[in-house]
């Protein structure tokens, strides 16, 4: 079966607590996976960000279609 996810290595600089090393970790043969259930917060704060920029650029839109 072919599976779509994020890459371990991509996603350790920016939350490195969602990774979970397999065997030595510092050894460069170790494996990473990620615990995506911890990854649940950042998604819900990203989607708020992006809310928040929808709104001001509706905002936006509303002020000059009005002018």
């Amino acid at each position: 079966k072919r599976h779509k996810g994020l890459i371990a290595q991509e996603v350790l600089s920016i939350a490195p607590e969602v990774i979970e090393h397999m065997g030595d970790a510092d050894s460069e043969d170790t494996k990473l996976a990620l615990k995506y259930e911890q990854l649940v917060p950042y998604l819900i704060k990203a989607i708020q960000e992006q809310q928040e920029m929808i709104a001001e650029l509706k905002a936006e839109v509303a002020a000059l279609k009005g002018a």
